[in-house]
């Protein structure tokens, strides 16, 4: 039973015998707000070697190399499309679900992208996992987007700065995050 886990509560690949090996082997190191990498890395270098002797290997699983995916990868959704507009006046993301035929059907507005796809899902409006999974990414980006006030454009990737933005040394400097949206 993994403790404090909100989701699925066991793994089964793991043997009780190797679980109780791994938690008397575990040692908890209270690093403060250390962020350097290297400080952990001598941390975690001071504590006694070993190996875990008795514990079954765990089966590997199969590994699959995916390949980068186009927007358009999914094909057409047979229960319609959506459109995302982000931010609102209000700062809100609005995501719009369209027939096939160009009818608007609903329109969802909210402020973090769980919340649109929980409420999509739902509503059972995605017909395709494809698509589904599709919508989650760029709900996402629209939410990075508003809270980081950014431009968002549905398809287009985020502004390129994002990636190094907050890194030390970087020079780069976006605006800063107040933790609402502009």
């Amino acid at each position: 039973r993994i403790r404090g886990l909100a989701g699925l509560p066991r793994l089964h690949n793991l043997d009780p015998r190797s679980l109780s090996l791994v938690r008397r082997r575990v040692t908890l190191t209270d690093l403060g707000p250390i962020r350097r990498v290297q400080r952990i890395l001598g941390a975690a270098r001071a504590l006694p070697p070993g190996r875990l002797r008795g514990a079954k290997r765990l089966p590997r699983g199969v590994t699959v190399e995916a390949p980068p995916a186009s927007p358009r990868d999914h094909g057409l959704d047979p229960t319609g499309y959506f459109v995302i507009l982000a931010p609102t006046a209000d700062g809100r993301i609005c995501c719009e679900h369209y027939r096939r035929d160009g009818t608007l059907t609903r329109r969802f507005l909210g402020r973090d992208a769980a919340g649109l796809c929980r409420a999509i899902l739902r509503r059972r409006l995605s017909g395709t996992a494809e698509h589904a999974a599709y919508l989650g990414r760029e709900l996402q980006k629209a939410e990075i987007a508003v809270r980081l006030g950014v431009p968002y454009s549905q398809d287009d990737p985020l502004p390129r700065w994002l990636e190094r933005w907050g890194q030390r040394g970087s020079g780069v400097s976006g605006p800063r995050w107040t933790g609402r949206p502009r």
